[in-house]
C-alpha cells in the first residue's frame, strides 16, 4: 500500500503559522480522523514520522525535554545549496547560532566522513543530555502538524 507521511511544521506565530492552527496533542482530532478517512478513499496510508500513527505522531515528548523524542540525529541530516551538513531541516530557523550549527561541508569532505566525524558524535551526544545543542532546545515545542 503506498503511504502518506504527516510532517510536523514549526509555527512562528506569524501569517498561517501559528499556534492556532496547530493540530498537536489532540487540538482537532476530528481533523485527523477527517485525514485519515480521505487517505483510505484514496487507496493510501496515513502515517507519522518515525513510524507512528498520525495520531501518535502529533503528541508532544517529555515537555522537560522536548527534543528528546528526535531520532534526526541518528537517521537523516539536511545539505544545503552550499554544502553545510546541519542537524536537520529546522536549524536554520531555529538557532541563532547558524555556523555553530554546521557539522561539516560535503564540497569538503565526503558525506560518509562527517556522517561518522567527530562534530556529528559531539552533536549526537549532547542531544542525549539535558543541555542539548542551541538548535534543538526549543524545538518540538511550537508544532504545527
Amino acid at each position: 500500500m503506498r503511504s502518506v507521511i504527516l510532517q510536523r511544521l514549526i509555527y512562528f506565530d506569524t501569517g498561517l503559522a501559528v499556534e492556532e492552527q496547530s493540530l498537536m496533542n489532540g487540538a482537532d482530532p476530528e481533523a485527523i480522523e477527517a485525514c485519515e478517512v480521505a487517505a483510505r478513499r484514496a487507496g493510501v496510508e496515513l502515517l507519522g514520522t518515525g513510524g507512528l500513527s498520525a495520531t501518535e505522531s502529533l503528541q508532544s515528548v517529555d515537555a522537560r525535554r522536548p527534543w528528546s523524542g528526535c531520532t534526526r540525529p541518528w537517521r537523516s541530516t539536511y545539505v544545503t545549496a552550499n554544502g553545510n551538513v546541519l542537524p536537520c531541516c529546522f536549524a536554520p530557523f531555529t538557532t541563532k547560532d547558524y555556523e555553530g550549527a554546521i557539522l561539516g561541508n560535503v564540497f569538503e569532505r565526503p558525506i560518509s566522513e562527517i556522517w561518522t566525524g567527530a562534530e556529528y558524535e559531539a552533536f549526537r551526544r549532547a542531544h542525549q543530555s539535558d543541555d542539548p545543542p542551541e538548535p534543538c532546545r526549543g524545538c518540538g515545542t511550537r508544532w504545527m502538524y
